[in-house]
């Protein structure tokens, strides 16, 4: 940790002051201003010890409930969407079949002849006539 390194520095300063000052080497001032900056060395070590206790002791369990939580949203979103796209798919899947079955196929050859315009939307009955089939020399059949 960078404070621990600041720590090691500012006590070997404060040996170094102490041993020039009993030589007379140093002042007084620079003593006092080392041994001053060693109590903030220790006090800014014992400070950083502290925060880094409540990141473990605290944040960090808060933050992993946090993100599990956003983790749990998340994954019931795309449940969500999946679930819509299921539906859209099963409705066209629907829609598709129902198209399928509604398509009408001339039993023989020839060319057809529609009775009545039928537009789209228009609702038909069961043995209602929709066309004739014009086959070029025998009469028209009728197709239901």
């Amino acid at each position: 940790m960078l404070s621990e390194s600041n720590l090691a520095r500012a006590e070997d300063s404060v040996d170094w002051v102490r041993r020039m000052f009993q030589k007379g080497y140093a002042s007084m001032s620079e003593k006092i201003s080392e041994e001053l900056a060693l109590k903030k060395a220790r006090f800014a070590l014992e400070q950083a010890q502290s925060k880094r206790k409540v990141l473990i002791d605290y944040t960090k369990n808060k933050t992993i409930k946090a993100l599990l939580g956003a983790v749990e949203t998340a994954r019931g979103h795309e449940l969500a969407r999946q679930a819509v796209l299921e539906r859209k798919r099963s409705a066209v899947k629907r829609l598709a079949e129902q198209i399928r079955r509604c398509k009408v196929a001339a039993p023989i050859d020839g060319l057809v002849r529609y009775t009545a315009p039928i537009g789209p939307g228009a609702v038909v009955h069961d043995g209602q006539v929709l066309f004739r089939i014009d086959t070029g020399g025998e009469p028209a059949v009728p197709a239901k």
